[in-house]
């Protein structure tokens, strides 16, 4: 818990960048992934990640420069047919499927203790960090080259990996569809819809209770064409074999999403426990959601009193940076904080680079928003919704806009998959696109050539 320098140097540069709500205890189940290794040549400690959590939202940097060498080489060896990491990767797919039906179990019983579900959980998501994202980001990157030197390589690969199964978020939506087609007493669809998906708009802030006002807005909502087709056949011929790159990238975009709905189904397990340990030791659920849980077990089991210390001052600033290290986040300066920002600020590009999710062209205003709750009051049809990443709850905000700009990568996250549905221009990938465009900004987005550019 003590105070840590650590030396800022060149590799902090142009370090990978998140941001979404969270507080530090359901990002629990990364601590791990800063000190353990896989059983993989391809795995990447996550001992160089500095966090800043703040009032419910957390902004991340990741060294980049590790990620970046293992990213290029799997490029590389399976273009050239060796596929040991997609392998890997099937292995990882395989144990994440196990963890959810563990965690599905263990919430039929309504389990407040930590056990199996637990342990598999966090080794999953550990797992995951330490392989999949050093494939996840650099893709992106050959991506974009890709997409400026070999465009019409570019097109193949993007409609030969979109041809692939849906995502849990697709299937909720086709399932409540179904629900509301079939029935016409809706709390009989709310019912059948909570029993299997009520742990849809849980976050990293914790679980987020759905209500039956709730569903029937989100049912309204709901304009995406669910369609079972396939993607059309495009009368391109690439310029080299890409069938091992396709598998790879299609396995990957599975296990993100197994990855995904294994945090959400693990967040009401771990915030049960959260409860019921506050409740046996008259502790405040407010301060506990800023530790770990592994803080919190030291703190429960080996009576390390300081943590609790800590916790309550970090609710009192709503604040914790740390460097994160298990068994949680060593306390960084807010000096050091912001000269990492400092050394990744990109605020004055008149042009910003990403990848292309879903063609088009569209100008409009800027409306940057990170909370989809609070940002439906200000957002405007025709607005271009520029956010970190979306989930469920943007589909409203998604629906009104022109257009979609995200800072998140992977050409199946959700973002991707909900702007070709709706046909809608959508970029992604653009590192620091909330800081660097403002709200009220008026932008042309090309999103053939994943471009954005700034109008004055």
């Amino acid at each position: 818990m003590n105070k840590q320098n650590i030396i800022i140097e060149k590799d902090w540069q142009n370090a990978y960048r998140w941001q979404f709500q969270a507080y530090p205890f359901f990002t629990s189940v990364y601590v791990s992934a800063s000190t353990r290794k896989i059983d993989s040549k391809y795995g990447v400690i996550w001992n160089d990640t500095i966090h800043d959590f703040n009032d419910g939202n957390v902004i991340i940097f990741k060294q980049s420069g590790t990620m970046l060498k293992v990213g290029q080489r799997i490029i590389r060896e399976t273009l050239v047919g060796d596929t040991e990491y997609l392998r890997d990767l099937i292995k990882l797919q395989y144990e994440l499927e196990q963890a959810i039906d563990v965690c599905r179990i263990a919430r039929k019983k309504n389990t407040k203790m930590l056990g199996k579900w637990w342990d598999v959980t966090e080794l999953a998501l550990f797992h995951t960090t330490n392989l999949l994202f050093c494939f996840d980001y650099p893709f992106d990157n050959f991506l974009m080259k890709l997409s400026k030197n070999h465009p019409d390589d570019f097109h193949f690969l993007i409609n030969k990996i979109n041809d692939n199964q849906p995502s849990f978020m697709t299937e909720a939506g086709i399932y409540l569809s179904n629900l509301n087609q079939n029935n016409k007493n809706f709390d009989l669809v709310f019912t059948k819809f909570i029993k299997k998906f009520s742990w849809l708009q849980n976050t990293y802030c914790g679980p987020s209770l759905l209500t039956v006002a709730w569903l029937k807005k989100y049912l309204h909502n709901l304009k995406i064409e669910i369609t079972s087709s396939k993607n059309k056949k495009l009368k391109i011929k690439p310029s080299r074999n890409y069938s091992n790159l396709i598998k790879l990238a299609r396995t990957a975009a599975i296990v993100r999403d197994k990855k995904k709905e294994l945090l959400l189904l693990a967040v009401d397990l771990m915030d049960e426990w959260l409860k019921d340990i506050c409740r046996q030791n008259r502790f405040s659920y407010k301060c506990l959601r800023w530790l770990t849980v592994d803080e919190i077990k030291n703190l429960i089991f080996s009576n390390q009193t300081s943590y609790l210390i800590a916790a309550a001052k970090y609710e009192k600033n709503s604040r914790r940076l740390g460097l994160m290290f298990s068994p949680g986040y060593i306390d960084v300066s807010k000096k050091t904080w912001e000269k990492v920002v400092l050394l990744n600020n990109n605020s004055n590009k008149e042009i910003l680079c990403g990848v292309s999710a879903s063609p088009g062209m569209y100008t409009g205003k800027i409306n940057v928003v990170l909370n989809a709750q609070a940002g439906m009051k200000n957002f405007k049809p025709g607005d271009i919704l520029v956010t970190s990443m979306t989930r469920p709850e943007f589909l409203p905000l998604m629906s009104r806009a022109g257009a979609f700009i995200t800072e998140e990568g992977g050409i199946s996250c959700h973002a991707a998959i909900v702007a070709r549905e709706m046909k809608k221009p959508c970029i992604i990938g653009i590192k620091n696109a909330t800081k660097i465009l403002k709200t009220g900004d008026t932008v042309q987005v090309d999103a053939k050539s994943g471009v954005v550019t700034k109008i004055k």
